[in-house]
């Protein structure tokens, strides 16, 4: 995750009844820091396809947690997800495994972001 860069959540679901499901994108390294805030979904029997745009506002995460809560939704019924996908939208080109000595390039942004010199 990169912070300024916008993001796009799509997914298939159906529920054996209606019922409600929360998604959320979250740093489980970062005090489980929400980048895209807990959101309410309303389930239906019919198989439909869900999304959700958000910018990561927070400083950049290579272990953000794209995150499906079911439990304490007012039903225990089963709920069917498929085709999940959280794309970059915002059109800056996403380079893949770069690496510096092995460390992978996004963590040497991040510690630059912290750095201070004494």
């Amino acid at each position: 995750m990169i912070k300024g860069w916008e993001y796009e959540i799509t997914f298939d679901a159906w529920a054996d009844e209606d019922r409600n499901i929360i998604v959320d994108v979250e740093g489980p390294d970062r005090g489980w820091t929400r980048y895209y805030e807990d959101t309410k979904f309303n389930i239906t029997t019919k198989r439909k396809t869900y999304s959700a745009t958000f910018t990561m506002d927070k400083k950049n995460d290579a272990n953000g947690s794209l995150e499906f809560n079911l439990g304490n939704q007012g039903s225990t019924a089963p709920v069917y997800i498929s085709n999940i996908k959280l794309v970059h939208k915002s059109g800056e080109e996403v380079i893949e495994k770069f690496e510096i000595e092995g460390v992978p390039l996004i963590n040497l942004i991040d510690e630059l972001e912290e750095y201070e010199p004494f």
